[in-house]
């Protein structure tokens, strides 16, 4: 994928992650992070990019416990721990690398495997945009 598909499709991401670095984040900032997961543990089984399984597990279970706390604290914001930024910040960065390492055929595949967990209106979007570029 060239420079400019990578950072349009890392863009919701990373703005996600602003979001719940500064206490704006929603449960739609964690489903950018559950679907880049699913994504990334898809790059993974491929082989083109390996080695990053325990981050991802990592950001499952980040994911889990801040979609835990927004659920305890329906009248405020929910603050982020040091740890959980890292992992964030982390997982985007080497999800990043893992695009980058792909051709879009490539990447077509993958959302074609992962596509249950990741739903139609997904691909949808990521079909407009990449065509749309």
């Amino acid at each position: 994928m060239s420079p400019t598909d990578v950072d349009v499709l890392c863009g919701a991401l990373t703005r996600s992650a602003s979001a719940l670095k500064t206490g704006n984040g929603t449960s739609h900032s964690l489903v950018d992070f559950e679907q880049a997961g699913v994504v990334a543990a898809a790059i993974e089984k491929t082989g083109v990019v390996k080695g990053l399984a325990s981050e991802i597990a990592q950001l499952q279970l980040v994911i889990t416990n801040i979609r835990c706390r927004m659920q305890d604290s329906a009248d405020g914001p929910v603050i982020l721990y040091g740890p959980e930024i890292a992992t964030l910040d982390d997982f985007c960065r080497f999800h990043r690398f893992q695009l980058s390492h792909l051709s879009v055929g490539e990447y077509a595949k993958i959302l074609q495997r992962a596509g249950p967990s990741l739903g139609p209106q997904l691909h949808s979007t990521i079909a407009q945009t990449l065509a749309g570029k």
